[in-house]
């Protein structure tokens, strides 16, 4: 069974999921929240994304399964409890990073080889194919590759040999002193013989055609040698790839075992568990024929065994079904060893366990990247926020820290918190990063279009809960029509009770006209400025802020002071 070829990373990525996809209240994660939070990478090539702070993946499948979990959330507290319940049981689980990374790269060595075929001596022609599953034929053909400059070096004493040994069957009275005349007076006629024999008499063209015979000779003995060679270091590379394999699969095959018999009692992974124990028995099948190869022994063991060897290394290349079971499994490692990640932030305390309710509510949250001093805050999303403060205070932070742990909350049912409760938001929004396509749309443009996405969102799935987050709502117009348009439509959706929004602003007015709405509250980021130099306690307060900052940042950046003397004088005016 042949198989287009693809790269095995896509096949991971596309056979083995996560238990969360198999949920039926799986939603799918909007995919502007992955670049406007920096999910799987983050705009700086030198710093983790937010998934490889929580998941810490050692091996380099481990790496790529992290596009999985950014894939998929769950309103199904049932499923969310039972994976609570298995990340805390999670203690004996361990990846092996040197076999599973060699098996990684070993794996796609085999599978993008274009010269696989010529490479290791099977049969190229379509139609003979089949000989590339028959043990003898391949049996044979390794024995003459091993053999081949020994029949090349004396081929032509076999010349010489075998028509004496040919015209003795057929009984011709002939013995080896008349069958050497014979041959010595046929030779001497011949030009190599006429050349051999008389070489100093001999004309010039035979010389050099006599030398060019011995030439090819000694360069297909030369061919030869360096083919055999090279078949000899193939077997020691096809043997010691099997043997990774097979080794990779052992360990494998131990994980799923254990995984198996944590999950058995966990309604909500039924389906998880049917398909890993199906992709299970496959793979225990397949390493069982490993057993029976010559893989460690001595060269003569191997080669007396190659015929079976070479014939399951080209099933490893070829079989699609064997294709799927490796790619399975190396999904499977690749979730291993993002558990182990997830338990050591549950282990070192980084990341708690929340509980499932009728309100949503964080003590002591902040965002997963923050290094160093850690600030805490305590969210509650009884009412919608709108968040003032000067630049450089954490609004944004804020945000993210909140949208970051209610999708790690409907994944995992862990996140960066001392303590959580959260009821689950069916579809969740950002308003982040937004870009000025100038192909198309203007900064506001593409803003509005953000904006009126999400709004026909909620619209369309009016009884669904619905988290937004907005950064700076509507900043690419004028303050007037920024603040009226925002105002309009924060009003809008303030009125609907199954919407929770978070926003950050620097326009005063706009949260002065949002003040009496009963479903908003203005909360601050504290910030106090002594000799215009900024301190900021990166903490949420009440109230609407009322420090300007954006002077103190221009100072800190050595702008000229007859720009901050203007500046500075401006605005006592406004």
């Amino acid at each position: 069974m042949e198989i287009e070829k693809e790269k095995p990373t896509q096949q991971v990525y596309k056979l083995f999921k996560l238990p969360i996809e198999y949920n039926e209240k799986a939603r799918k994660i909007f995919p502007n929240l992955k670049d406007d939070l920096e999910l799987t990478k983050n705009i700086d090539p030198s710093k983790k994304s937010i998934y490889q702070h929580i998941l810490n993946p050692q091996t380099n499948i481990g790496e790529q399964c992290i596009d999985k979990w950014c894939e998929t959330y769950t309103t199904d507290t049932h499923f969310l409890n039972d994976t609570q319940k298995l990340y805390k049981n999670i203690h004996d689980i361990s990846i092996n990073k040197e076999n599973v990374d060699k098996m990684t790269m070993v794996w796609g060595k085999i599978k993008e080889d274009n010269n696989f075929i010529e490479k290791y001596n099977y049969m190229g022609w379509d139609k003979l194919s089949w000989l590339n599953q028959s043990k003898f034929y391949l049996s044979i053909t390794s024995l003459y590759h091993i053999t081949s400059p020994v029949w090349n070096l004396f081929s032509p004493l076999f010349a010489i040999v075998f028509p004496f040994i040919l015209l003795k069957l057929m009984r011709v009275p002939l013995n080896m002193e008349m069958y050497k005349k014979v041959l010595t007076k046929q030779f001497q006629n011949h030009i190599i013989g006429q050349a051999l024999f008389n070489f100093t008499s001999v004309p010039m063209y035979k010389k050099v055609y006599l030398l060019f015979m011995v030439w090819i000779y000694f360069y297909n003995i030369y061919q030869n040698v360096i083919n055999c060679y090279r078949f000899y270091k193939n077997i020691y590379l096809i043997t010691e790839n099997i043997h990774t394999i097979k080794e990779y699969g052992d360990i494998t095959l131990k994980n799923i075992d254990l995984v198996l018999f944590k999950i058995k009692n966990l309604p909500s992974y039924k389906k998880f568990s049917l398909e890993l124990d199906m992709y299970r028995d496959k793979l225990y099948k397949f390493n069982k024929g490993l057993d029976l190869l010559e893989l460690t022994g001595s060269f003569r063991k191997r080669l007396f065994d190659m015929g079976s060897i070479m014939k399951e290394y080209y099933t490893i290349y070829n079989n699609g079904e064997l294709n799927n079971i490796l790619n399975y499994s190396l999904g499977f490692n690749g979730y291993i060893d993002n558990l182990c990640g997830l338990r050591e932030n549950i282990n070192s305390k980084k990341i708690n366990q929340c509980n499932y309710g009728y309100e949503v509510e964080f003590n002591g949250l902040y965002h997963p990247a923050i290094e160093g001093k850690i600030i805490k805050n305590d969210i509650k999303l009884s009412k919608n926020k709108i968040i003032t403060g000067p630049n450089a205070a954490g609004k944004t932070t804020l945000l993210k820290s909140t949208i970051i742990n209610i999708l790690f909350s409907q994944q995992m049912g862990f996140g960066y918190y001392t303590s959580a409760t959260i009821s689950p938001y069916d579809y969740i929004h950002c308003y982040i990063n937004i870009p000025d396509t100038s192909a198309r749309d203007s900064l506001f443009q593409a803003e509005a279009r953000r904006c009126k996405n999400i709004l026909t969102n909620i619209d369309e799935n009016a009884q669904a809960r619905h988290f937004c987050i907005f950064d700076e709502l509507f900043s690419g117009t004028n303050p007037y029509e920024a603040i009226s348009s925002g105002y309009g439509y924060l009003d809008y959706i303030s009125k609907k009770k199954n919407i929770n929004f978070m926003l950050t602003t620097h326009f005063v007015k706009l949260c002065k006209l949002l003040d009496k709405n009963k479903n908003i509250s203005n909360e601050n980021m504290e910030t106090s400025i002594k000799k215009n130099k900024p301190t900021y306690s990166y903490k949420v307060i009440p109230g609407i802020s009322k420090i300007k900052g954006a002077i103190c940042v221009l100072q800190d950046l050595n702008y000229p002071k007859s720009i901050l003397k203007k500046s500075e004088k401006i605005l006592k005016k406004l």
